[in-house]
């Protein structure tokens, strides 16, 4: 079923897919415990860019309506594979999606000329929009590194399950690249250097993106004209094997000679992504000359903690330090120096 009008308190209804993914739906206008809540666009660099025209999403259904809510998280809720442990903002039910811009001036000392996508997690039924998402590129500024946060469509679209129930969140991303390669230029960034950056489902999302052989919507305008795939990714806690079933040593998989250079980072112990599909999906690129790659896999850490920022994960751990990795990911992709002078185990 489908969170539809309103109830004076938190309503919570499940949302049962093709893939049997757990979804929560919260009714409009409900939030929990607001103080706890950073502002939606928290120190981003302007307004949101829409990612279609109005009234043509792709893959929307007229008679369907999701009424779109932001709220603190309960970790008490029964989260997928446990997976929230903290008052993480989340957004449910979004039917519009937007790009949240972190764009930095070329003034800025540390300025770099690329910008990354940020794709935050939830299992396609929510958004974690801060955690993995404002929170991050509030973070990448700090060394110079714009962003754009994602806000793609939640929950699974189960009408589309003919060609993949993520499509609509799939569909999003190619859109999102596309028009940040598009404004690349006139905001003065380089158009080749356009990243993504995945968590979770987010992750899973960026594989699906950067493989696809074709777009995944009907073109509607010259923004569809300009390539969907990153020029590099990052890809935490996240898996396209597990979704897809993919043989990792498959020589001539041409989905795979697609992807652009890619790191990954996982944890032995993720209860949500088996660690070893993560492999597989490494060598699954490596094997068709994926260059550079890297995979790191960490001995503990769990899941879904961010980029360990101190206000959701309480104790530092081994796989906090994919966040350094993934800095000189960057840098050795991009060229300049991102001041790389923060020492592990300290706040990132």
């Amino acid at each position: 079923m489908f969170c539809r009008g309103r109830h004076p308190g938190l309503t919570l209804a499940l949302l049962v897919s093709a893939s049997n993914l757990l979804g929560r739906c919260a009714t409009q206008g409900t939030v929990s415990d607001p103080a706890e809540l950073i502002s939606p666009t928290e120190g981003s660099s302007g307004a949101p860019w829409q990612l279609y025209p109005d009234g043509n999403i792709p893959g929307e259904l007229p008679n369907v309506t999701f009424n779109e809510t932001y709220i603190a998280a309960d970790p008490a809720w029964p989260w997928p594979c446990n997976s929230i442990h903290s008052r993480d903002p989340v957004f449910f039910n979004i039917s519009v999606p937007l790009l949240v811009p972190f764009l930095l001036d070329k003034n800025h000392p540390k300025w770099q000329d690329t910008v990354v996508v940020i794709a935050p997690g939830g299992s396609w039924s929510l958004l974690v929009w801060d955690k993995e998402g404002t929170d991050v590129a509030r973070w990448l500024n700090t060394f110079g590194i714009s962003a754009v946060v994602l806000k793609y469509r939640v929950p699974y679209r189960i009408w589309l399950n003919n060609t993949g129930g993520s499509l609509a969140a799939n569909a999003d991303a190619q859109r999102a690249i596309s028009m940040v390669r598009a404004e690349a230029v006139p905001l003065g960034f380089n158009a080749s250097r356009i990243g993504f950056m995945g968590f979770g489902a987010g992750g899973t999302i960026g594989l699906s993106v950067s493989s696809a052989a074709a777009r995944l919507y009907p073109h509607i305008d010259a923004i569809d004209d300009i390539s969907y795939r990153p020029d590099y990714q990052l890809i935490i806690y996240a898996a396209h094997w597990e979704v897809w079933g993919l043989d990792p040593l498959v020589k001539n998989d041409t989905a795979a000679k697609q992807e652009p250079p890619t790191f990954f980072a996982v944890a032995v112990n993720d209860p949500c992504v088996k660690f070893d599909h993560t492999l597989f999906d490494f060598l699954r690129l490596r094997s068709v000359g994926v260059r550079p790659i890297e995979l790191h896999i960490y001995p503990s850490g769990g899941h879904a903690y961010g980029r360990c920022s101190e206000k959701y994960v309480a104790n530092w751990s081994a796989v906090c330090g994919w966040a350094q990795h993934a800095l000189t990911f960057i840098e050795h992709f991009i060229g300049g120096g991102l001041l790389l002078n923060h020492r592990l185990g300290e706040e990132l």
